[in-house]
């Protein structure tokens, strides 16, 4: 019988259609040159879900299965390459060196006294409720081959379930790590009886496997793309790459120095910050024909958090912690900001190519610039600098600037020395966004047989970098228990959930008294006219990891507790 064909990009509106089977005609075992160059480890989230069915966790593993046989190197491990090659060049095994029960564990916690799924709903699902060891998946430890591709965890607790999903990062980014989850969701729908039919599974096309495609032609092209890039840092290191082989599984550990808070933004308040912003960019001639609402909130998020990293000016410059620049006030400061280039390539890749494709746009700016502590107009003018050198620096991002990149890694010898960043500049900052997982919300994993298997808040797993920052994405706002939405509000200070009392349903309130800042759904049709945002109801969510002592000086920032509300600090 011939195989379901989906597009996945189709799958939200139920689009199947016939077709033969697509061969595979990808080299499944080759990482390309990005995938060697980016930080060799695992990233992934937690997604929460309402369900109280005791099939649920079978019904993932059912899913997990079928996404295997549509990706068959989700069961790959990775591993070094043999004698001979570039030193420390990865690749991964034929399909099915990994078991599905190493790929998805199942746990319980249930008693008396343990966190409840009503609790994690009540506080907005805090990250640090949810970055404990009950919920992590096992890993080998960093620098173990082989190493596999995909761990996850799925956890019940009283009145639902968390799901954690680590994948390694030279295998995936953050945009096929949003393909995946979309695959294996959408795999739960067609396993109901998973051995019934070997063939029914998802057929990928071809064209979002090949990963050479990045290259954009065969290797003889090297010969235009010689120069050293400017963001490769060539490591002087006398250390041999040496493989090491285990698979033993160890929880995930975290320095005790950082501390990560997890934030929300009223879009509402980003929106007419945007606004704010793009007239003063018009106004000031910044040289930009827009900031985009990611541009304005990088540039918000990066000047805080230089606001906490910066030191009294008479403090001394310390030396290096974690990689980390203790800056002065006027040194100058550089932030990476991830960029997706499967649109920005010649030719483009498919939008949803599953492997790394990310660039990324270094951004310098003054610390006097960066450093704005109120909200007074000559800060905001101060942002909307910022947000125009993002905007800049992304827009360079561009199809030379990246082959030149990839063509010199897939030319080099020792991928040990290789690290992307420019020379001591790693640590300044690094922002990260998955804010265009938005779908995740509105996909249904319980295939009809499973109620409330919708995912209620998506969660980054703990950032175990320092100086680092992830932009989530952005959910509605829910009532504690009816699932409704709701006027509570977040006190910044202490992080406490509470009701705003009296507020009526629709009602954003700041809490910092700033009328302005107060919609009344009355009104939103009044407002459109006028050209002014209206509130969609969600939120923008923000995760960022400092040091201990510079995120009591970011929960100290007047001008982003403008705009954010702690969710959680842990």
């Amino acid at each position: 019988m011939p195989t379901r064909w989906i597009s996945l990009r189709r799958l939200s509106r139920h689009a199947v259609r016939k077709s033969t089977v697509l061969p595979i005609t990808a080299d499944l075992q080759y990482l390309s040159p990005l995938d060697q160059l980016v930080p060799r480890g695992y990233f992934g989230e937690t997604l929460c879900f309402p369900c109280t069915d005791d099939r649920f966790y079978e019904l993932l593993r059912n899913g997990l299965r079928g996404a295997t046989r549509s990706l068959p190197y989700l069961s790959s491990l990775v591993t070094r390459t043999s004698a001979g090659v570039a030193m420390g060049k990865l690749r991964l095994s034929e399909p099915g060196e990994d078991s599905l029960d190493d790929m998805l564990v199942y746990h319980e916690v249930l008693d008396e006294g343990h966190i409840t799924y009503e609790a994690l709903r009540e506080a907005s699902f805090p990250i640090g409720a949810l970055n404990r060891d009950i919920f992590y998946p096992n890993l080998p430890p960093h620098g173990v081959y082989p190493a596999p591709v995909v761990r996850a965890r799925v956890t019940r607790i009283r009145g639902g379930y968390v799901l954690a999903v680590l994948l390694n990062h030279s295998v995936f980014d953050g945009t096929s790590l949003n393909d995946v989850l979309d695959l294996w969701a959408s795999s739960c729908h067609l396993t109901t009886e998973p051995d019934r039919d070997e063939f029914n599974h998802i057929v990928i096309h071809p064209s979002r496997l090949d990963r050479r495609a990045i290259l954009g032609g065969p290797a003889a092209v090297n010969d235009k793309y010689i120069a050293k890039p400017s963001d490769i840092y060539l490591e002087v290191s006398d250390k041999e790459c040496k493989p090491r082989s285990s698979l033993h599984s160890e929880p995930v550990t975290v320095p005790v120095d950082l501390s990560t808070t997890l934030y929300k933004i009223p879009s509402i308040k980003l929106a007419r910050l945007k606004m704010q912003i793009n007239n003063l960019t018009t106004r000031l001639d910044l040289g930009v024909d827009f900031v985009s609402t990611n541009d304005v909130l990088c540039a918000l998020i990066w000047s805080a958090a230089t606001f906490a990293k910066t030191p009294d000016p008479s403090t001394p410059r310390l030396t290096k912690c974690f990689g980390v620049r203790r800056m002065r006030h006027d040194d100058t400061w550089t932030t990476g900001i991830a960029v997706n280039v499967r649109s920005r390539l010649d030719p483009a890749l498919p939008p949803d190519w599953l492997g790394n494709a990310l660039g990324v746009a270094w951004v310098n700016i003054p610390g006097h610039t960066l450093r704005s502590a109120d909200g007074s107009i000559e800060s905001l003018a101060k942002i909307a600098r910022v947000a125009a050198a993002i905007r800049k620096g992304i827009t360079e991002v561009d199809d030379k600037k990246f082959k030149n990149l990839v063509h010199y890694v897939d030319g080099h010898d020792d991928f040990c020395r290789l690290r992307w960043r420019p020379v001591d500049k790693m640590f300044d900052f690094y922002i990260t966004s998955w804010a265009g997982q938005s779908s995740m919300y509105s996909k249904e994993w319980g295939a009809g047989a499973v109620e409330n298997a919708k995912c209620e808040a998506i969660r980054c797993l703990m950032l175990v970098l320092p100086s680092i920052a992830c932009i989530l994405p952005p959910r509605e706002r829910l009532a504690a228990s009816t699932g409704e939405h709701t006027g509570n509000d977040v006190d910044s200070a202490k992080g406490d959930v509470r009701k705003s009392g009296g507020t009526d349903v629709g009602k954003e309130t700041s809490v910092n008294g700033d009328d302005s800042l107060i919609l009344v759904k009355s009104n939103i049709q009044t407002k459109a006219k006028k050209g002014e945002p209206v509130d969609d109801g969600k939120d923008v969510e923000v995760a960022i990891t400092l040091e201990h002592a510079q995120m009591k000086q970011l929960l100290a920032s007047e001008l982003f507790n403008m705009y954010a509300e702690v969710i959680d600090t842990c």
